[in-house]
Parts: structure tokens; sequence; C-alpha cells
């Protein structure tokens, strides 16, 4: 069922520039993974989004990543407003394959916020999957039974669909095959983009391959890890990072003692809606 999915990945980054932005976009335009350099309407007059070329998941990703980053990282800045998106390829999934997956995202969603700031929690452009209607069917799920909005879903790139945790929509605009993850705020930094991307394609494979969506705590960290030590403890880390206490308020233990990462949070301010915010 795997094979020739989840094996590819587009990301776009929002950001704010600090320097020229034509001087920005030649240094960008440079790179292999370069698809777009573009304004975004959510974010100021400055606000840019960098969109890359599908990058295939393997070893060389984190080198695509690394490269970005090293252009950015020293010529820009996120803000609350700020978002990464990762699309990942399903190739021929059909309504079948994404229901699966609607119905596990809307059971994990709860967990999956909580690897994020607070800021992308109930925002306009990232809301919650509401829950999956198994008497309609996929499109009539999707585009709330709106035989317009179906019948234009193709090319109505901002169909309201598309701003949620997962865009489902982006599967059907211009026959994109793919599933869009909008939750996680701005980042440059290639390590949280590549874990973020790895924890989302263990979570899709999860979904379309078990039909056990009700996970403990406990098990979703271990899915959404893949079973790689070092990803399960980062997730671990942003959980208490932006929410302390909620890994040992379901008997996990914590990356660190609570009273540390409370320590942390009040130096800085509890500024929760930018803790994470880093470039």
């Amino acid at each position: 069922m795997l094979n020739g999915h989840l094996n590819y990945v587009g990301v776009e980054y929002e950001f704010e520039c600090d320097r020229s932005i034509t001087g920005l976009r030649e240094s960008l335009r440079k790179l292999d993974s370069f698809q777009d350099f573009t304004t975004d309407g959510s974010l100021s007059s400055t606000g840019r989004e960098y969109i890359t070329q599908p990058l295939k998941i393997d070893l060389k990703l984190s080198d695509s990543l690394n490269q970005i980053e090293h252009i950015l990282r020293p010529n820009s800045h996120v803000d609350i407003r700020c978002g990464l998106h990762i699309h990942l390829n399903v190739g021929n999934w059909g309504p079948d394959e994404l229901q699966m997956m609607w119905e596990f995202y809307y059971k994990i969603q709860n967990n999956l916020t909580k690897m994020v700031a607070r800021s992308r929690v109930n925002n306009e452009y990232c809301e919650r999957l509401p829950p999956y209607n198994r008497e309609l069917s996929f499109e009539a799920n999707l585009y709330d039974g709106d035989e317009y909005r179906i019948a234009n879903k193709t090319g109505h790139k901002y169909d309201p669909a598309r701003d949620r945790i997962v865009n489902f929509h982006d599967f059907d605009f211009e026959d994109r095959r793919s599933v869009e993850v909008r939750l996680h705020q701005g980042t440059v930094k290639a390590k949280k983009v590549y874990n973020w991307i790895m924890i989302n394609k263990n979570l899709m494979k999860y979904a379309v391959t078990s039909n056990d969506y009700s996970l403990s705590l406990a098990n979703f960290l271990s899915v959404a890890g893949g079973k790689d030590i070092e990803l399960e403890r980062y997730i671990k880390k942003r959980m208490d990072r932006f929410y302390p206490g909620y890994l040992v308020q379901n008997g996990i233990k914590s990356s660190e003692p609570v009273e540390n990462i409370l320590r942390q949070k009040e130096a800085s301010g509890n500024r929760d809606d930018l803790i994470g915010l880093e470039v």
C-alpha cells in the first residue's frame, strides 16, 4: 500500500525578510530545491514564502534543508503570523485512504497540537479537523456537501477546506496528489523541519496500515517517533516546552523536571505564543 507514497515532500517556509528582498530571492534561486519565492497574504509587506520543489525523503533531504537554513536564517525572522507547511505525496491513494487519514488525525490532533506553539492552536489558517461522517462521501465531508465547491475543487486554491490542520483539498487542487499539514509555527531550522516531516510521514503511514486509532499518549509517541528514540525524545521535549505537565498528567515521564521547564518559561516572559519561534 505504501509503494510510491510518502517518499516526496514539498515545504513552504513563511518568514519576514531582514534584508533586500531582491537579494534574498537571487540567493534562493541558486538552490536546487527552489520552486518559488513569493508574497503571502497572511504576512506583512516584507513577509515572503519560500516554496521548494518536491524533495525526496532520503539521506539527502537534510542537506537540502540545511542549505535553505543557511540562506534564510541570517536574513529573515519569523513571528506569530508565520507558519511552516509540508506537502507529502500520496500518489494514487483515493478516498478510502484519505478517509483513514482524516479519522486518524481527528483522533490524534489533541496530542499533535501539544507539539506546537499556542499561537497555532485554533488558528484560522490551521483549524481543527471536524469529525468524519461515514454516511457521506469523502467529497461531501470535505466540501460540506456544497455541489459548487465539489465541481470546482480542482481550480479553486483557496477553498475554505484548505485551512485545517490537515489540508485534504491539496489532494484535488490541480491534481497535486499530496496532503498538506499546516499546523507547525514558522521556523527555518533544518532539524525542526526534518523532524516535522518524519513525524507526519510516520503518522500517515500508520493511518493507512492500522485500524487502531484510539492510541494512548505512550502509543502515540511511539507511532509519531517511528520507533526512533531520538525523534520520540524530541517530541517529548516539544510537549514539555509548550504544555508543561501534559506528559506527566498522562503517565509519561517528562523530558526534564517540570519545575525546570516552568522556570525557563518564566524567564521567557511566559510568552507561549512566541516560544519555539526562534529562526
